[in-house]
């Protein structure tokens, strides 16, 4: 008589289904971790979300200097004055985004 390797089988599968899970979840927080630190370059399937902006002549040259100043890029230099932005006006920010999503 053959043995039935079902229930074993379903073991397995639980156990390797948890261990995946746990992986997805791990690679999940790395990929958020190298967004938040615009370090996705080389990483497959993580991307930064992107807008196609035009700068006034005078504000692109101001960017431009103080990324060199500060020795960041352009893109590194906008997103660190964002970030005191939203620090500065974070009540505001969270009133303005649960009216957005009370829209919705």
């Amino acid at each position: 008589m053959a043995k039935s390797l079902k229930k074993a089988a379903q073991q397995m599968q639980a156990v390797y289904g948890d261990m995946l899970e746990t992986q997805d979840t791990q690679k999940e927080q790395k990929a958020q971790e190298a967004r938040e630190a615009l370090q996705t370059q080389g990483r497959a399937g993580v991307k930064l979300d992107r807008i196609n902006m035009a700068f006034s002549p005078s504000n692109y040259d101001f960017i431009k200097v103080m990324a060199a100043i500060r020795g960041q890029t352009m893109t590194a230099y906008v997103n660190t004055v964002l970030d005191a932005e939203r620090e500065r006006n974070g009540e505001k920010y969270k009133a303005a985004k649960a009216l957005v999503e009370d829209a919705d």
